[in-house]
Protein backbone atom coordinates (compact mmCIF):
# COMPACT_ATOMS: atom_id res chain seq x y z
CA UNK A 1 0.00 0.00 0.00
CA UNK A 2 1.31 3.06 -0.92
CA UNK A 3 1.56 6.49 1.65
CA UNK A 4 -1.47 8.39 -0.26
CA UNK A 5 -4.01 4.93 0.72
CA UNK A 6 -2.11 4.54 3.95
CA UNK A 7 -3.32 8.11 5.06
CA UNK A 8 -6.64 7.94 3.89
CA UNK A 9 -7.40 4.89 5.06
CA UNK A 10 -6.30 6.41 8.89
CA UNK A 11 -7.97 9.80 8.29
CA UNK A 12 -11.25 7.58 7.56
CA UNK A 13 -10.39 5.80 10.82
CA UNK A 14 -9.88 8.96 13.22
CA UNK A 15 -12.84 10.37 11.02
CA UNK A 16 -15.02 7.64 12.38
CA UNK A 17 -13.77 6.96 16.04
CA UNK A 18 -15.14 11.24 15.84
CA UNK A 19 -18.69 10.51 14.81
CA UNK A 20 -19.15 7.57 17.42
CA UNK A 21 -17.68 10.17 20.41
CA UNK A 22 -20.66 12.49 18.92
CA UNK A 23 -23.22 10.15 19.01
CA UNK A 24 -22.70 8.90 22.15
CA UNK A 25 -22.36 12.23 23.27
CA UNK A 26 -25.58 13.56 21.96
CA UNK A 27 -27.70 10.18 23.18
CA UNK A 28 -27.03 10.88 27.02
CA UNK A 29 -26.90 14.21 26.26
CA UNK A 30 -23.89 15.32 27.10
CA UNK A 31 -24.96 14.97 31.05
CA UNK A 32 -22.90 13.27 33.51
CA UNK A 33 -24.59 10.45 35.42
CA UNK A 34 -25.64 11.82 39.11
CA UNK A 35 -23.14 10.75 41.87
CA UNK A 36 -24.98 8.28 44.23
CA UNK A 37 -26.31 10.05 47.76
CA UNK A 38 -24.01 9.40 50.60
CA UNK A 39 -24.29 6.10 52.57
CA UNK A 40 -25.32 6.67 56.27
CA UNK A 41 -22.72 5.39 58.98
CA UNK A 42 -23.54 2.62 61.04
CA UNK A 43 -22.01 2.83 64.32
CA UNK A 44 -19.13 -0.37 65.16
CA UNK A 45 -21.14 -3.16 66.66
CA UNK A 46 -19.06 -4.84 69.86
CA UNK A 47 -17.62 -8.31 69.23
CA UNK A 48 -17.95 -10.26 72.12
CA UNK A 49 -15.22 -11.15 74.47
CA UNK A 50 -14.50 -14.08 75.31
CA UNK A 51 -11.21 -14.45 78.30
CA UNK A 52 -9.33 -17.44 77.29
CA UNK A 53 -6.78 -19.15 79.54
CA UNK A 54 -3.00 -19.49 78.45
CA UNK A 55 -3.67 -23.50 79.17
CA UNK A 56 -6.73 -23.54 76.90
CA UNK A 57 -4.46 -21.85 73.87
CA UNK A 58 -1.91 -24.43 74.87
CA UNK A 59 -4.58 -27.21 74.60
CA UNK A 60 -5.61 -25.81 71.17
CA UNK A 61 -2.51 -25.24 69.74
CA UNK A 62 -1.23 -29.02 70.33
CA UNK A 63 -4.69 -30.45 69.28
CA UNK A 64 -3.92 -28.54 65.62
CA UNK A 65 -0.77 -30.02 65.51
CA UNK A 66 -1.58 -33.50 66.81
CA UNK A 67 -4.36 -33.26 63.20
CA UNK A 68 -1.17 -32.75 61.31
CA UNK A 69 -2.29 -28.68 60.17
CA UNK A 70 0.79 -26.86 58.83
CA UNK A 71 1.16 -23.48 60.15
CA UNK A 72 0.12 -20.73 57.55
CA UNK A 73 2.92 -17.81 58.67
CA UNK A 74 5.39 -20.22 57.21
CA UNK A 75 6.65 -18.91 53.56
CA UNK A 76 7.13 -21.48 50.57
CA UNK A 77 11.28 -21.22 51.37
CA UNK A 78 10.59 -22.06 54.88
CA UNK A 79 8.64 -24.96 54.15
CA UNK A 80 10.86 -26.38 52.39
CA UNK A 81 13.58 -25.78 54.45
CA UNK A 82 11.99 -27.44 56.92
CA UNK A 83 10.80 -30.50 54.51
CA UNK A 84 14.31 -30.80 53.49
CA UNK A 85 15.90 -31.13 56.99
CA UNK A 86 13.42 -33.82 57.92
CA UNK A 87 14.73 -35.41 54.78
CA UNK A 88 18.20 -35.46 56.09
CA UNK A 89 17.68 -37.18 59.14
CA UNK A 90 15.72 -39.47 57.61
CA UNK A 91 18.45 -40.28 55.36
CA UNK A 92 20.78 -43.38 56.52
CA UNK A 93 24.55 -42.23 57.70
CA UNK A 94 27.14 -44.26 55.45
CA UNK A 95 29.62 -45.32 57.38
CA UNK A 96 31.85 -47.08 54.24
CA UNK A 97 31.76 -49.24 51.94
CA UNK A 98 33.57 -52.97 51.80
CA UNK A 99 34.35 -55.78 49.82
CA UNK A 100 33.94 -58.89 51.12
CA UNK A 101 34.22 -62.17 49.23
CA UNK A 102 33.81 -60.28 45.74
CA UNK A 103 30.66 -59.09 47.16
CA UNK A 104 30.15 -55.09 47.53
CA UNK A 105 28.87 -54.19 51.24
CA UNK A 106 28.17 -50.93 52.48
CA UNK A 107 27.79 -49.94 55.73
CA UNK A 108 24.62 -47.98 56.77
CA UNK A 109 24.47 -46.91 60.40
CA UNK A 110 26.94 -49.32 61.52
CA UNK A 111 24.75 -52.23 59.49
CA UNK A 112 26.05 -54.02 57.07
CA UNK A 113 23.39 -53.62 53.85
CA UNK A 114 23.89 -55.63 50.27
CA UNK A 115 22.55 -54.29 46.91
CA UNK A 116 18.61 -54.65 47.06
CA UNK A 117 18.00 -54.92 50.62
CA UNK A 118 16.10 -52.18 52.71
CA UNK A 119 17.14 -49.86 55.59
CA UNK A 120 14.68 -47.61 57.26
CA UNK A 121 12.50 -47.15 54.35
CA UNK A 122 15.30 -46.86 51.64
CA UNK A 123 16.21 -49.58 49.08
CA UNK A 124 19.88 -49.58 48.45
CA UNK A 125 20.06 -49.57 44.92
CA UNK A 126 23.86 -49.62 43.77
CA UNK A 127 27.00 -49.84 45.54
CA UNK A 128 30.04 -47.82 43.79
CA UNK A 129 33.32 -47.09 45.25
CA UNK A 130 32.62 -43.23 45.79
CA UNK A 131 29.37 -44.02 47.86
CA UNK A 132 25.59 -45.94 47.24
CA UNK A 133 22.45 -44.95 45.49
CA UNK A 134 19.31 -45.03 47.71
CA UNK A 135 15.82 -44.92 46.59
CA UNK A 136 12.37 -44.16 48.14
CA UNK A 137 9.66 -44.27 46.33
CA UNK A 138 10.20 -42.06 42.97
CA UNK A 139 13.75 -40.52 44.37
CA UNK A 140 16.61 -41.17 44.38
CA UNK A 141 19.50 -40.20 46.79
CA UNK A 142 23.84 -40.30 46.61
CA UNK A 143 25.67 -40.66 50.03
CA UNK A 144 29.21 -40.48 49.16
CA UNK A 145 31.52 -41.97 51.20
CA UNK A 146 33.14 -38.87 52.51
CA UNK A 147 29.90 -38.13 54.33
CA UNK A 148 28.04 -36.08 52.35
CA UNK A 149 24.97 -36.25 50.53
CA UNK A 150 23.56 -35.37 47.06
CA UNK A 151 20.15 -34.69 47.75
CA UNK A 152 18.73 -33.96 44.19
Amino acid sequence: MDRAKAKKVVFSVLLLALVAVILSLMRTGGEKPLPSPPREELPPVPAPVKEVSVEEVRAYLKDIRGKGYRNPFLSQKEREWRSFRELLGALPRLNGVLMVGGEKVAILDGAPVKEGERIRGFSLVKIEEKGVRLRRGRREYFLSVKGGSDVP
